[in-house]
């Protein structure tokens, strides 16, 4: 919810327009990803021009695992349904 939707919301609870601002505003600043990243709140922002090589990392680290969990003859349930016990579809 941002923070106009947050106003709107409020503004039929709340008769107070300088609380309301305030909610508006704090949700306004609350909503900028420095925000989430300062509080360690997910694992940083990615700069655009590292996009590709962070994906790609990314995709080669989760198929290395998958991978290895295959030449150990572990089942590895992919999200497309791969090696489900009893061939069931989730």
């Amino acid at each position: 919810m941002g923070g106009d939707q947050l106003a709107s919301v409020m503004s039929s609870v709340a008769s107070d327009p300088k609380r309301i601002a305030g909610l508006r505003d704090q949700i306004d600043a609350q909503s900028m990803p420095r925000y989430a990243s300062a509080r360690l709140w997910d694992d940083g922002i990615i700069r655009p021009m590292d996009t590709r090589a962070t994906l790609a990392l990314s995709l080669s680290v989760a198929n290395q695992g998958r991978r290895r969990s295959a030449e150990r003859g572990e089942g590895h349930t992919a999200w497309d349904g791969n090696n489900l016990v009893g061939g069931g579809v989730v």
